[in-house]
């Protein structure tokens, strides 16, 4: 998710607002004209050296942080950065900063920036655009999501259709496997709605069974499948990060 946002006018910030909970560092108020003329002073370095073009992304190796940076064309050192952890995507994030220049050109005139003394409260307004596609940037990410787990659970149930078709005629055996007696437990709040990622209606029912306290053999017996196939099923599960098994130590 994208962390922070800074907009810097010659070297100082014009504009920053943070968005987590975590430790509000590039924003910190103390530190940040000192963070400005640091990111400014980078950017001037690289323009005197054309053939290696503009800073446009770096790495923190103590967190997993990135900063993006999005130089102004139209007006001289002014630069928009955003920092963002690894739960979005660099391609993503470089859209946003466009959108937010784009934004930022429309509410305010050049007159504005060359008059500009230095006050951050004569740009607050600009909040209101930020916010907007900042909400935007996670609406994407959550769809972007959405969709790799739907991929992931076709490929996943597919699977799981074929193993269940050919537990139909399972061989009888007079010690049960060892997994009857697993307990399947939610790693992810019970009040999300599974038909938002799962398809299938034998996976959905498994779902809404697993409380932390049924083992496979009593969800088994619930909505009349074999262990085998909820087994199958709560494996699948476990792929996608929704589920995890508490395994006795003795049976």
């Amino acid at each position: 998710m994208i962390r922070d946002i800074i907009v810097i006018s010659n070297g100082l910030p014009l504009f920053t607002k943070h968005y987590s909970s975590s430790k509000n560092f590039f924003t910190d108020k103390d530190e940040l004209i000192l963070i400005s003329g640091f990111l400014s002073a980078l950017n001037s370095f690289s323009d005197q050296f054309e053939d290696l073009g503009n800073i446009r992304e770096l790495k923190l190796s103590n967190t997993d942080l990135r900063l993006s940076f999005l130089k102004d064309g139209s007006i001289p050192n002014l630069i928009f950065l955003a920092s963002f952890d690894n739960k979005s995507n660099s391609t993503d994030v470089e859209k946003f900063l466009i959108n937010i220049s784009k934004a930022f050109h429309k509410k305010y005139n050049n007159d504005e920036l060359r008059k500009w003394d230095g006050k951050m409260e004569d740009f607050e307004s600009f909040e209101q655009e930020v916010n907007h596609y900042i909400k935007e940037e996670v609406n994407t990410r959550g769809e972007n999501f959405k969709s790799r787990i739907l991929n992931l659970v076709d490929v996943v149930e597919k699977t799981n259709t074929n193993e269940m078709q050919a537990d139909n005629n399972p061989k009888l055996d007079e010690k049960k496997p060892k997994y009857n007696y697993y307990v399947p437990s939610l790693k992810i709040s019970g009040n999300i709605n599974p038909k938002h990622y799962l398809t299938g209606k034998d996976s959905i029912e498994v779902f809404h069974e697993i409380d932390g306290t049924r083992s496979i053999e009593i969800i088994a017996k619930n909505i009349n499948l074999s262990p085998q196939s909820v087994y199958n099923t709560c494996k699948n599960l476990i792929k996608l990060g929704f589920v995890s098994f508490q395994i006795p130590t003795t049976h």
